[in-house]
């Protein structure tokens, strides 16, 4: 039909929406960010079916109605049928203008999609026509005037020719969507649609319980612990308001790995059914997919993502709770019970949980507390937890004689006489039925006649359990105060921390800030130097001249201290290198390496009674035998065969390579022809630190040849070298200038 057809297009153009919002979303987000991955996967390979949307919102509006434009002559056909129908009422409303004392109505309607009047019975014979129906009393007759009638027979043609072009429609377009192909591809695209509905109402439900994630673990490996946890029911009670935990008392449970069964006891409506009921709850949900009600999750900030919890992972979750009793199944309540526990003996596996509640109730107690025990004993093999209620005493005591029990109670408040609904672990609980009794209204005299009936023995029992539930509280206290105290050590941790880093940052931005001045101070007066420099080239340099480079100098000099205390600050807190040396182990020539002067070593120009004079940067300095971290013993410089000027240099003036910027040349990447100037600049700007590094990389050796042949041809330069290995080996070359 159009109404069916219409939700097929519907359905079509919800599942469209829904791809491209995916793409949309994959779009906006990086590799790193990506955090819809799963969902938008499952309509891979799927069509949209986008042509047959088309063609069906083409041909059928929203309401399932076909369009004018659905076929060629359709609209035509309307449009006679609309002109003809019109031109039938304008006939019919003068007629009963003059015919108005006759007629039972002034309506105009419709029978057998025929234009009819409303005539009385009685008067029939004032209007002449043909009797199309008449009502229910037989008072009132249906008349089709001659007048229309000729009208309504063209009428009834066009709309059964109107009718056949619908269905011819209708017919093409449900047999495109019935398609073989068609349908199972709408079938995977529905499948996925739901998928992606089901994991979106998964996640709004999470969303409004404030929930928290499930990362599923070993109960063998890990054991059971859940802390916190809460009936999603008692939290939201779906009666209009938002969820609440405020009210409501969260369940724990601990169980260590070589537990297979607990046995919670307590009084009655002291909350052991429901303990039953969350644990099932939180298996359920978490297998479903759901996040659990937890608060050991929740953060304070609503919008913060929730911590994880681990819970082991439930194939089955059987459970025997309530009472099925039935008169028309003959079934009484123990009967009820041995049923469901049979079949749920049957199903067991070996990751199954098993919730039963009242185990063994509903006959004798001797009798039900023996079948009890053969029935937990059996889950304890068979299943991988099960977990029961029970007020039958001997099941107390099963923990004492077999290792795979736990217990566990509600706790009852003797004070108030109503109990707590909090769970607590490793001791039984009493049924506290006299003391619930007295707090219901029963009559005093019947409560103190049953007080007066326990034995001895009963009474030492619960005074025992009860010292048992004392202590424990205790001890859950002092946890609670050690973990807030270690909580408030954590903060204060990492509020240092924050702290130090802070300080630490702030530190780094100061002697950045030093360090930028220094340098540009520092090329302030090598600037000056360079001009002092070249004015006494000239030759018109003169007393104040020489006096004013000496003064710049000095200057350098001390701004060179500076850096090397700088330096200093910054190496604090590094390894200490150590070195055994003396100044008899010191030659003049030998290179030593001095933390405060870089990672480079300096030559030894003079050794005096208790230190070194030093060349660094083409200044002398003075450095105690105590900075020496390592003494190298000079090697003979390797001499280029291309260069004709080595038995001139021999024997000048050494010079200590100190690479920074200013005396450095970068030519990687660069063809041979773009070098010569550069080579040349960077001569004359490196002139007054006496050093040269020409970084030229390995490649075929073709730049390093050029290089070296520009070097020995340039009057300034005293003598040239490979660099150390640490410093880029025959990648580089060194070149010592005059």
């Amino acid at each position: 039909t159009g109404s069916e057809l219409s939700t097929v297009c519907e359905s079509l153009a919800t599942a469209a929406t829904l791809i491209r919002s995916f793409r949309d979303i994959q779009a906006e987000e990086t590799q790193d960010t990506q955090r819809l991955q799963l969902l938008p996967a499952l309509f891979d390979g799927i069509p949209e079916q986008a042509e047959l949307r088309r063609a069906i919102k083409d041909a059928v509006d929203e309401s399932g109605s076909v369009r004018d434009t659905a076929a060629a002559s359709l609209g035509e056909l309307r449009f006679a049928i609309r002109e003809l129908s019109a031109a039938t009422k304008r006939e019919l409303t003068a007629l009963m203008q003059r015919k108005g004392d006759a007629l039972a109505s002034r309506t105009i309607t419709r029978r057998d999609s025929r234009f009819v009047i409303q005539v009385p019975a009685k008067q029939r014979h004032l209007v002449p026509g043909v009797v199309r129906d008449v009502s229910s009393t037989g008072l009132t007759l249906y008349v089709e005037p001659k007048q229309v009638e000729a009208a309504n027979t063209k009428l009834r043609q066009l709309a059964k020719r109107e009718e056949a072009i619908i269905n011819a429609v209708l017919k093409a377009l449900s047999q495109r969507v019935g398609a073989p192909k068609v349908s199972s591809e709408m079938q995977q695209l529905d499948a996925a649609v739901v998928r992606v509905d089901l994991a979106t109402a998964r996640a709004r439900y999470s969303a409004k319980m404030r929930a928290t994630p499930v990362v599923f673990g070993s109960l063998r490996h890990e054991g059971l612990r859940l802390d916190q946890m809460f009936h999603p029911m008692l939290v939201w009670k779906g009666d209009g308001a938002a969820p609440n935990i405020s009210n409501v008392m969260p369940q724990d449970y601990v169980m260590d790995v070589s537990k297979r069964v607990a046995v919670i006891t307590g009084p009655n409506t002291g909350g052991k059914t429901v303990a039953l009921k969350t644990l099932g709850l939180a298996a359920l949900m978490a297998r479903a997919g759901l996040w659990v009600v937890s608060g050991a999750g929740r953060r304070g900030d609503s919008t913060s993502a929730p911590t994880p919890i681990r819970m082991p992972y439930f194939d089955k979750v059987m459970a025997d709770i309530g009472d099925d009793q039935s008169i028309v199944q003959s079934l009484s309540t123990f009967s009820a019970h041995v049923a469901r526990v049979q079949a749920i003996l049957q199903q067991v596996t070996r990751n199954s949980l098993v919730l039963l509640d009242e185990v063994g109730a509903g006959t004798d107690p001797t009798e039900g507390s023996a079948l009890g025990t053969a029935v937990l004993r059996r889950l304890a093999a068979t299943a991988a937890l099960a977990v029961c209620t029970t007020h039958h005493g001997s099941l107390k005591t099963l923990k004492y004689s077999d290792p795979r029990f736990e217990n566990a109670c509600v706790e009852f408040d003797d004070v108030a006489l109503a109990p707590t609904y909090r769970l607590l672990w490793g001791i039984p609980g009493r049924s506290n039925a006299i003391a619930i009794a007295r707090r219901l209204g029963m009559q005093r005299e019947v409560v103190d006649d049953a007080d007066a009936l326990l034995n001895d023995g009963e009474l030492e029992v619960g005074q025992v359990v009860a010292a048992m539930q004392e202590e424990q509280e205790e001890q859950r206290a002092l946890s609670a105060e050690l973990s807030a105290l270690r909580d408030e050590a954590a903060a204060t941790r990492d509020a240092m921390a924050a702290q130090a880093k802070e300080q630490a940052r702030a530190e780094q931005q100061l002697m950045a800030q030093q360090r930028a001045a220094l340098e540009a101070e520092l090329e302030a007066a090598k600037a000056q130097i360079r001009a002092l420099l070249d004015e006494a080239r000239s030759g018109n340099a003169d007393g104040s001249a020489q006096k004013q480079a000496s003064l710049s100098q000095q200057k350098l000099s001390r701004i060179g201290k500076q850096a090397f205390q700088t330096v200093e600050a910054d190496q604090q807190g590094a390894p200490e290198r150590k070195v055994e040396a003396s100044l008899d182990d010191i030659s003049v020539g030998d290179l030593v390496l001095v933390a405060r002067l870089g990672d480079s070593p300096v030559k030894v120009d003079e050794v005096q009674k208790k230190q070194l004079v030093v060349t660094f940067g083409g200044f002398r300095m003075n450095v105690k035998i105590s900075e020496v971290l390592e003494v190298t013993k000079p090697k003979a410089p390797p001499q280029p065969a291309s260069s004709p000027k080595k038995a001139k240099v021999a024997n000048k003036r050494e010079r200590t390579a100190v690479r920074l910027a200013s005396n450095s040349l970068d030519l990687r990447g660069m063809r041979v022809a773009e070098v010569g100037d550069k080579l040349v600049q960077a001569v004359d700007r490196a002139l007054e630190m006496g050093t040269l590094y020409v970084i030229h990389g390995r490649g075929t050796g073709s730049m390093r040849k050029y290089v070296r042949e520009v070097l020995a041809e340039e009057p300034m330069v005293e003598r040239f070298e490979d660099a150390p290995e640490s410093e880029g080996g025959n990648g580089c070359t060194i070149a010592y200038l005059r």
